[in-house]
């Protein structure tokens, strides 16, 4: 009788088990009431200036191609974009450091 009250409760134990281990393993984390595990996406450093660099740089190549000097305005908003590029290169690589 004592044999068979062990392997009846071996049994129910290892069935409780499993029942209970697939049920946490099967259950997606949304249904446990916690939200999906998030992917790691590092954040763009300063989106600020660099869009203001694109944007430099996109002047930049409208002023090398346009078609009059304008009294000379035109080479000097070149140069004068040419030196706000390189400062905004600059802050960028003064924050690696």
């Amino acid at each position: 009788m004592k044999a068979q009250n062990a392997k009846t409760l071996i049994a129910a134990v290892t069935g409780l088990g499993a029942v209970f281990g697939a049920g946490v393993v099967a259950t997606p984390a949304s249904a446990q009431g916690r939200p999906p595990m998030r992917r790691y996406e590092p954040r763009e450093q300063h989106p600020a200036i660099r869009a203001a660099l694109r944007n430099l740089m996109a002047a930049r190549a409208n002023l090398q191609h346009g078609a009059h000097d304008f009294n000379g305005h035109r080479a000097r908003a070149l140069e004068l974009t040419n030196q706000a590029i390189a400062e905004a290169q600059l802050a960028l690589r003064s924050d690696r450091r």
